[in-house]
C-alpha cells in the first residue's frame, strides 16, 4: 500500500489527516512498518508490515 493510501485509510481512526500520517510515520519509526527509505518519503512509497 502506498503511504498516502495508509494514511488516508487510518483518517476515520485517528480523527484527522495530522493525526494518521503522525501514527504512520510513528509505525516506520517503531519499525512496525517498512519503506525504501534509500528514496524520498512520499505519498507514493510503498510502505508494508515489517
Amino acid at each position: 500500500m502506498a503511504f498516502g493510501e495508509a494514511v488516508r485509510a487510518i483518517v476515520p481512526v485517528t480523527g484527522g489527516l495530522l493525526a494518521a500520517r503522525a501514527l504512520v510515520l510513528h509505525l516506520l519509526w517503531a519499525r512496525r512498518l517498512s519503506t525504501d527509505l534509500t528514496r524520498l518519503l512520499s505519498a507514493t512509497s510503498i510502505v508494508t508490515r515489517a
